[in-house]
């Protein structure tokens, strides 16, 4: 393993752990299912003591499609170690997913009230992770009481990091409601092509400096609630099979027979 001449900021067998630009269609070899991979210097984070690389391998995804949507796309105040707490109430639908437990969390550090759904199975899990009002999405009152929540509500549909959006018929009823979509990849700061066809959608995003500069600051806040236990990355089962595992473990998830853990192949 090495170190880049120009980067002065790490030095070899530091713990980090970081983000890596997968579903390029014009650069197929650059993921993360390998047993050594390129990163960018100033898009990966110190790990401390406490959080093994297992656990720490499930925060990229999670942290950085968070961040674009609370902090980039809402008008949410950014987190902190010591937030001031508000009455203002956001909607996380989704809260279990790796991305939505990660929302959660970042919200309370924003100071928000968090609203979010989930099935019976996960509730205590997203209460523990400070949820202030939990959902089951498949109980017959789930729609009427989200859309009865306040029109003052933050509406976070977060999930797009799946193929299930949400129902429509979640969302509160308001001639004010205005939707955003993003690739969370703009972050690394260099023009891509995004080709999944089996979702039927081709998209090329320009290069975006001011999404990098925003996710490479943010990083650094990630370092100190990592290290001050106020992120916690969501639970694991380690797998073994090594990188053929992984084809099996990716099948599992698209049949939605993985919900609330992250599959980890140790190579």
């Amino acid at each position: 393993m090495e170190i880049g001449d120009r980067c002065k900021t790490w030095t070899v067998g530091g713990r980090v752990a970081g983000f890596v630009h997968a579903c390029h269609a014009a650069n197929y070899a650059n993921g993360a299912f390998r047993e050594y991979l390129l990163a960018d210097a100033d898009l990966v984070m110190r790990l401390p003591d406490h959080l093994s690389f297992a656990e720490a391998s499930t925060l990229g995804m999670g942290v950085s499609t968070a961040a674009q949507a609370l902090y980039q796309w809402l008008p949410l105040p950014l987190p902190t170690c010591d937030p001031t707490m508000s009455d203002q109430n956001i909607l996380i639908y989704g809260g279990s997913t790796a991305t939505g437990s990660i929302a959660i969390q970042l919200a309370k550090l924003s100071g928000l009230r968090v609203i979010t759904t989930c099935s019976q199975q996960h509730i205590s899990w997203l209460r523990s992770l400070g949820a202030d009002e939990v959902i089951d999405y498949r109980d017959l009152s789930a729609t009427e009481t989200i859309r009865s929540l306040p029109e003052s509500l933050i509406y976070a549909g977060l999930m797009a990091s799946t193929e299930e959006p949400p129902r429509p018929e979640f969302l509160p009823a308001s001639t004010h409601i205005h939707s955003v979509w993003n690739i969370v990849y703009t972050c690394f700061g260099r023009r891509f092509t995004m080709n999944k066809e089996e979702m039927g959608l081709k998209r090329t995003s320009e290069a975006s400096n001011v999404d990098k500069n925003f996710m490479v600051t943010f990083y650094w806040r990630v370092e100190q609630f990592l290290q001050n236990k106020l992120l916690r990355p969501m639970p694991i089962e380690i797998r073994k099979g090594g990188l053929a595992g992984v084809l099996e473990g990716v099948s599992e998830v698209r049949k939605g027979a993985v919900r609330g853990k992250k599959l980890v192949y140790e190579l």
